[in-house]
């Protein structure tokens, strides 16, 4: 009986986000229905809306079909309602990126600071990429910028990387300004699902490929850092 009212009150707090977060215009959906539209606003979740489906059966059961004095006839198991549960909580309360990813500490370099101070950094932080502040603005000096550069350098006589700088590093893109495209911007009081949401968009729209979000308070370029967030951060391990 008690995992029956508890699975329906988590039931029941879904619906209640299901149906602030879809279209006005949609609100007369059914429970599937809003699952749907809900898949398709946030597909980060088409795994977890598809598990939602077969819970949304056992909702049913559970309202419509009752034993002679009212109790259930059916129950989820502490495993499955343990699942519904988490999934729940996920939907509902996704955890914010500030402060999961908030980082007091971040290193911002400038063009004229020298290439090697970037790898030293990056191979001692086991980094992949650094900030770098051009005019006020962020943007990424990636290890594939680096390597891109190192392949052109490699036809001439002599590479000196003593003297290089991360200007001389960033690749033709970044000069005809495209570089600010392999990095995204996230407000302070954004969640973990709205991240997901914009790797993954980018992927999908054919756009280049972002290589990390920078968290800033309003989500603008020009602010300052406050954290960041890459692909890898995301995947669990």
């Amino acid at each position: 009986m008690e995992k029956g009212n508890a699975f329906l009150e988590l039931f029941r707090q879904l619906e209640e986000c299901l149906q602030h977060n879809i279209e006005p215009t949609k609100g007369s959906l059914s429970v599937e229905g809003r699952l749907n539209a809900f898949a398709q606003k946030y597909p980060v979740h088409i795994q977890s809306v598809a598990k939602l489906h077969g819970y949304r059966k056992l909702r049913n059961a559970l309202v419509h079909y009752r034993g002679p004095s009212g109790e259930f006839i059916a129950e989820p198991s502490e495993q499955s309602l343990r699942e519904f549960e988490q999934i729940v909580q996920a939907i509902t309360s996704p955890p914010r990126i500030i402060p999961l990813f908030g980082k007091s500490d971040l290193r911002l370099f400038s063009p004229r600071d020298l290439l090697m101070n970037a790898l030293q950094y990056m191979g001692k932080e086991n980094y992949s990429q650094v900030i770098v502040q051009t005019e006020g603005e962020l943007s990424l000096l990636t290890v594939e910028e680096i390597a891109k550069w190192l392949e052109k350098q490699a036809w001439k006589d002599f590479i000196s990387l003593q003297e290089a700088t991360i200007a001389d590093a960033q690749s033709a893109d970044a000069q005809e300004d495209k570089q600010a495209k392999n990095v995204g911007f996230m407000s302070q009081d954004q969640t973990i699902d709205d991240a997901k949401q914009k790797f993954m968009l980018a992927l999908e729209q054919g756009e280049p490929r972002i290589y990390a979000l920078h968290i800033t308070e309003n989500g603008e370029p020009t602010e300052a850092p406050l954290g960041i967030i890459t692909p890898w951060d995301l995947i669990p391990h």
